[in-house]
């Protein structure tokens, strides 16, 4: 790996980390107020807004991730950051907490939407885009859930250079099973 493609990975995964779950809270919120019964919600739930919302959050995340540029270093051969802890592990860890809360949040909203329409056919059409939407937040709850628990203990307890090595293991398993609910997205 060279000194540049470090910051540039770094960057690159936790862009498309965040543009994920960022675009998975504006489905679930799209399917709210598509289900809404008052017209100003529902007017939330077209194309023209969408596209402009999809805009605003993708230049928004990729100017408050530039950090990642400036902060990773190639060290020994290994990609790492200077201040980690300070910095970056309170942000993801804020992140991580508030994600499930407000994808299950926009879910339940969007259930009791679903139960108050009459019409056969277009409940059973939101039905089932609701369902895809509960199974995908379900998906990125159990995934994140365990990174979220592993950086509160990181966080507070004290290690050898043994325990340090497992911890780290550990830590790459969790980050890979977080970082697979970005693709395991597509499949549902």
């Amino acid at each position: 790996m060279s000194s540049l493609e470090c910051p540039i990975r770094s960057y690159l995964q936790t862009l498309s980390f965040s543009l994920s779950f960022t675009f998975l809270i504006l489905a679930a919120f799209d399917r709210y107020c598509c289900t809404s019964r008052e017209y100003t919600r529902r007017k939330f739930s077209n194309p023209h807004t969408g596209f402009r919302v999809i805009l605003i959050c993708t230049l928004t995340w990729i100017i408050f991730n530039t950090h990642h540029l400036f902060q990773h270093k190639l060290r020994n051969g290994i990609c790492t950051t200077r201040d980690a802890h300070r910095y970056l592990r309170p942000f993801m860890l804020s992140f991580f907490c508030i994600i499930p809360v407000i994808l299950m949040i926009l879910n339940i909203l969007t259930i009791i939407n679903i139960r108050s329409m009459h019409n056969s056919l277009r409940s059973r059409i939101n039905i089932q885009l609701t369902l895809l939407i509960l199974l995908e937040t379900i998906l990125t709850t159990i995934s994140i859930l365990p990174q979220t628990a592993f950086m509160i203990y990181f966080d507070t307890t004290r290690r050898t250079a043994t325990r340090r090595s497992i911890e780290n293991f550990i830590d790459v398993i969790l980050k890979i099973v977080a970082y697979s609910e970005c693709t395991m997205g597509f499949i549902i």
